[in-house]
């Protein structure tokens, strides 16, 4: 669930239906917290069935995977960059 909303972020609009179709349970059931805090922080809205990203959100969901993604990625790559098949990552 949480790989679907990640990609749909990213794709600027978490349509509702299709995430009650894939997984069963109403999108607002798991994610109702994040979205509400994205929603009060400007980040989103709700549009003919789905969550709209705004361009605010854009801006920060972008920086917040800037700081954390991409931080994990450049150890990792740098671990298996000194060791090929590392038997463990800490990350």
């Amino acid at each position: 669930m949480a790989y679907w909303l990640y990609w749909r972020i990213y794709e600027m609009a978490i349509p509702r239906e299709e995430f009650h179709g894939l997984f069963g349970v109403d999108l607002e059931t798991v994610y109702g917290g994040f979205l509400a805090a994205l929603r009060l922080g400007g980040m989103a809205r709700r549009d003919n069935g789905a969550y709209r990203i705004t361009e605010k959100g854009v801006y920060w969901i972008h920086r917040l995977q800037n700081e954390y993604s991409l931080n994990y990625i450049d150890r990792l790559w740098g671990l298996c960059r000194r060791e090929p098949w590392p038997e463990k990552a800490r990350l």
